[in-house]
């Protein structure tokens, strides 16, 4: 095994220190330390060896575990692995080190298989969440391109020699739902990861006897693919501040076919051990156990809590047991840091449009390392929904909802109650859909009571209350119905029956006035009021005679109210009008053959729409110089918009 690995007595007594609590110094016992319900997946293995010595009939996940011990122990070895833990147990009980007592309690004829995981895993993932070093991030700080961890998180991860990290996805709006919407699975889409270089922010040091080399390994796996076994060359002279380019031959994490998600485990060494026959074995069965998180039922373990959660708690035991097998066969120290990073297809959706992501790991030395995604693009049926976010002056990727967010329609937007809010019709039987964000997580969307429409809603938040408007179905009626802080959406729905249309009405509030704007059959714009205090008014129409066949949409800016209308007599130009003067103008060079999204933000009304091309842009009041959100987004129809009140700005659509 090499001249830096132990022989197999001084790694049985390293196991029997470990699990008297009496190795605490080592970075298998920092690691482990702190849990009470985790380290599952180590116990589960120690009493998968105890069973196989006696030659009982192990479960599929202790014969998936003995597999991982396998591919680096003799099964003499893992005998006496098996004894050493029994022993233990026997002496210490409950207060054996680095064991859970879910496992450590089990008789020996009882067996610990997938269904026992899953069915104890809440606690786990408790467990782990409150840990500084795993973290499930917003999906929209990958999407902008900025640094993913936060300053605990690396704290966390230089306490505990290793880190993890997954992105949100959407949750169950109902209390009482128990868990989020089953995850749907996409076509399937060939990935391809690199590492393409790395920095050292903070140099390791003089570890083993004069070494200064740095390498990298890494396990990965997918629901349809087992990754193979990488490790880098080797990087000698790893001061701070250099930067290293990996190998374009040697570079290739992963490259498979996935349609859930890729899962990583990366490992950056100090010392020259690269070779070891012994990793190579390792590192395989490890990428068939990030294969098994993608498996049915690990990929959605079902505990209820936040999407994300689950799988990154799985991922860090995985992490765990491979640092702990690594630890155990080395002499030396010199795993500076590990990494688990889950990427499920709208994660991959996200790097493939952005190109690289940075990963930090903050171990006995400090490195940032750059993956990039040289992959396939990633599908998504026709309709489904996605988003870009601009936070200042910087303009983040496409974000990609979950499947159960495809619309029918373009959806609605609106700030109100201190986050986003959409509303959109549902394909498959016409519903309106309502989600919001709720930190990291989209609510996974539900209906507003039985109201349906064939066209797009519209949604506002005014005097305290969340507004939605619609077309119905067919009826030639405008309805609007209200969601209350202190009931949810109202059951009274009113009914406008002489406003009919074909179109998306708009919904803006002004000052005190909420104003309801429609196309009507014969193609000329129409508002009604509504003022505090005084209710709604009559509908009258619009004092330009403007005429358009496609939806009309109104904004307050800057104490100004905007309607802005394609003019149905050029279908290529954008007629405006801006505030109270009642002024027009026209656009130059604005050709569109959809309705435009506009939002006020930041004292600026912003104009959004879907090119001739079919690509989105847009831009504030000024120059009108098109401003392009990000890079050929194709586009449906038309954009929906809203600002955050707080420097950011929303823009969603049907991809």
């Amino acid at each position: 095994m090499g001249s830096g690995n132990r022989s197999a007595l001084e790694r049985v007594e390293h196991l029997r220190g470990l699990l008297g609590g009496a190795r605490a110094t080592t970075r298998a016992a920092r690691t482990l330390a702190g849990f009470e319900h985790g380290n599952v997946l180590i116990g589960a293995a120690l009493h998968g060896a105890d069973r196989a010595r006696r030659g009982l009939e192990p479960t599929d996940l202790e014969e998936r575990l003995l597999g991982v011990l396998g591919t680096v122990l003799t099964p003499q070895e893992i005998e006496s692995w098996g004894r050493v833990y029994r022993e233990s147990v026997d002496k210490l009980g409950d207060g054996v080190a680095v064991v859970p007592r879910s496992v450590a309690s089990l008789a020996v004829e009882s067996g610990y298989s997938a269904a026992d995981l899953v069915a104890g895993f809440g606690p786990v993932v408790e467990e782990a969440l409150a840990k500084p070093n795993v973290a499930v991030v917003d999906r929209e700080v990958l999407a902008a391109g900025g640094p993913v961890d936060s300053p605990e998180f690396l704290e966390g991860m230089r306490e505990f020699g290793y880190g993890v990290t997954a992105f949100s996805g959407a949750q169950d709006p109902s209390p009482d739902a128990g868990r989020a919407a089953v995850r749907q699975e996409l076509p399937p889409v060939h990935a391809r990861l690199e590492l393409e270089s790395f920095v050292v922010e903070r140099a390791v040091g003089d570890q083993g006897g004069g070494r200064d080399e740095i390498y990298w390994c890494a396990s990965s796996g997918s629901n349809k693919t087992s990754g193979a076994a990488f490790t880098s060359q080797e990087f000698g002279a790893a001061t701070e501040g250099t930067e290293f380019t990996f190998s374009t031959s040697n570079r290739t994490v992963f490259d498979g076919s996935t349609s859930s998600g890729v899962a990583l485990g990366l490992y950056v060494w100090e010392a020259d051990q690269s070779n070891s026959e012994w990793y190579d074995a390792l590192n395989k069965s490890l990428n068939d156990l990030c294969r098994y998180i993608f498996d049915t039922p690990q990929w959605e373990l079902g505990t209820g809590l936040m999407p994300g959660s689950d799988v990154v708690a799985f991922m860090g035991e995985a992490i765990k047991l491979g640092s702990w097998l690594m630890e155990h066969l080395r002499n030396h120290d010199d795993l500076s840091c590990s990494r688990g990073i889950v990427l499920d297809q709208y994660d991959l959706a996200v790097i493939a449009q952005r190109g690289t992501t940075k990963w930090a790991f903050n171990g006995d030395g400090y490195h940032t390392l750059t993956l990039r995604y040289t992959g396939d693009p990633v599908p998504f049926p026709a309709g489904t929904l996605e988003y870009v976010v601009r936070d200042g002056t910087s303009w983040g990727m496409p974000v990609t909802m979950p499947a159960e967010f495809s619309a029918a329609t373009t959806p609605a937007l609106a700030h109100y109650g201190g986050t986003v809010h959409a509303v959109f019709v549902r394909p498959s039987d016409n519903a309106l859909m309502w989600t919001y964000k709720f930190g990291p997580l989209w609510m996974t969307p539900a209906p507003i009571q039985s109201d349906v429409s064939t066209c797009a809603p519209a949604l506002a938040s005014y005097n305290g209350n969340l507004v939605c408007a619609h077309a119905g179905s067919n009826t030639g009626h405008l309805y609007v119905r209200e969601f209350l802080p202190d009931q949810g959406w109202s059951t009274v729905l009113k009914e406008f029956k002489g406003d009919s249309t074909r179109l998306s009405p708009a919904l803006t509030a002004h000052g005190d006035m909420l104003l309801l704007t429609h196309v009507g059959n014969n193609g000329f714009v129409y508002h009604r009021e509504h003022h505090i205090g005084r209710g709604w008014g009559e509908t009258y129409e619009d004092d330009q005679g403007w005429e358009t066949e496609s939806p009309v949409t109104t904004a307050s800016a800057g104490g100004e109210l905007w309607k802005v209308v394609r003019r149905r007599q050029n279908n290529v130009r954008t007629y405006m009008m801006i505030g109270d003067n009642h002024g027009t103008g026209i656009i130059p060079g604005w050709e569109t053959e959809n309705g435009l999204a506009a939002v006020g933000h930041e004292n600026r009304i912003w104009l959004f729409r879907r090119r001739l091309d079919g690509l989105l842009a847009g831009a504030p009041t000024g120059a009108w110089t098109d401003i392009n959100p990000t890079t050929s987004v194709p586009i449906l129809d038309e954009p929906a918009a809203v600002s955050n009140g707080a420097g950011r700005l929303y823009v969603m659509y049907r991809r």
